[in-house]
């Protein structure tokens, strides 16, 4: 059995635009991979942006043409999911 835990920190990003800051950020991920020797089997279980932190992934600029400054689309909420493989352990990233 194997675990990874990753924890991808952003800090305050100027965007460019008018007053644009993107604020700090953490994003938290994990898996866990369970090798099944008979069965040549690797099943993973995973979960992405675990703690489900929201945020704008870009600004858009539309000031010129509309007067404001837009946000782009969110990032992607927590996720949850499992992976089946048949292969070898070291085949898996």
């Amino acid at each position: 059995m194997r675990g990874q835990v990753d924890w991808a920190w952003e800090d305050d990003v100027h965007t460019g635009v008018p007053n644009g800051l993107r604020p700090a950020n953490g994003l938290l991920n994990a898996r866990l991979n369970l090798h099944v020797d008979s069965a040549g089997l690797d099943v993973v279980v995973f979960g992405r942006n675990l703690t489900d932190r929201r945020m704008s992934v870009n600004q858009i600029d539309v000031v010129a043409s509309l007067g404001f400054v837009g946000n782009g689309p969110d990032n992607a909420p927590c996720t949850f999911g499992l992976e089946l493989a048949k292969g070898s352990e070291d085949n898996l990233p």
